[in-house]
């Protein structure tokens, strides 16, 4: 569905369109053109990034952003990967499919990849352990400036943890000190409005812990800047074996899973 989809969803391109695939999409000339815009998001960033560790409600201590991980995160790891141009952007052909994720992510990075190579989709995964969305914003405005035909985003575990923080602990969320729901619900905002319904289609995944994904991404899925929602708490919630702890995180079944449901999703709204 995703190729026919995209025929109604944008406007018609020639077979010789050099729009560039996923890999491209890290293209250093693109990372400049962004990086001005970036600068309040980068702040940000590396304050959080200075901020102390932060412990789950489990006890567990979360695993945070390295030290001088580059705020574009690993999209720069491959700024270096070319393609035939002849082939690129060829929506029927392959659809471009990013996904901006934390530590759940992590965990299911291999089975998406499988199952997005399954569908011919040229793909980015990407997820990175202990990060807020505040910390993914730039990345985000990134892979909007290229135009991917799907973005999933599937952060908001470390942000139900910050909030749990500020409203439980003396000292609050150290990461983020003041973070609140209100702010969860502008920074999704933020990300989803940086991409064209009519240009990208934009999937959310909503999180085991809290539900304040959920009523963020469905209140933008009304206004339709979100294509479609993959409701993995319901999903996981009615089998915890694709659970490998409270927070979340998946065991290798529950990676199959979330990626069979996001394809599903988006072969589904896209």
């Amino acid at each position: 569905m995703l190729g026919t989809s995209l025929k109604q969803r944008s406007t018609p391109v020639p077979t010789t369109s050099t729009r560039p695939t996923a890999s491209r999409i890290l293209s250093f000339v693109g990372l400049t053109v962004v990086v001005a815009s970036l600068v309040g998001y980068t702040l940000v960033v590396e304050s959080i990034r200075a901020s102390a560790d932060e412990v789950s409600p489990t006890g567990d201590r979360l695993e945070q952003p390295a030290d001088g991980d580059p705020v574009g995160g690993p999209f720069a790891d491959t700024a270096a990967d070319t393609v035939d141009d002849a082939s690129a952007g060829r929506h029927d052909e392959a659809p471009t499919v990013v996904v901006i994720g934390d530590s759940i992510t992590v965990n299911a990075t291999p089975m998406m990849e499988h199952a997005f190579d399954e569908q011919a989709w040229d793909h980015h995964v990407t997820g990175l352990n202990g990060h807020m969305l505040a910390d993914r914003m730039a990345e985000i405005a990134l892979a909007a400036h290229f135009e991917p035909d799907v973005v999933v985003i599937s952060l908001g575990t470390n942000d139900e943890v910050c909030l749990l923080h500020e409203q439980l602990l003396p000292d609050g969320c150290h990461r983020h000190p003041g973070y609140s729901v209100e702010r969860f619900h502008e920074l999704v905002a933020d990300a989803v409005k940086l991409f064209a319904p009519e240009r990208t289609c934009v999937i959310g995944v909503t999180t085991v812990m809290g539900h304040h994904a959920q009523e963020a991404f469905g209140l933008h899925e009304q206004q339709g800047r979100v294509a479609g929602i993959v409701d993995w708490d319901q999903i996981a919630q009615a089998e915890p074996s694709h659970l490998a702890d409270d927070i979340g995180h998946l065991s290798e079944q529950g990676g199959h899973a979330m990626a069979a449901a996001v394809v599903e999703m988006i072969d589904e709204v896209c």
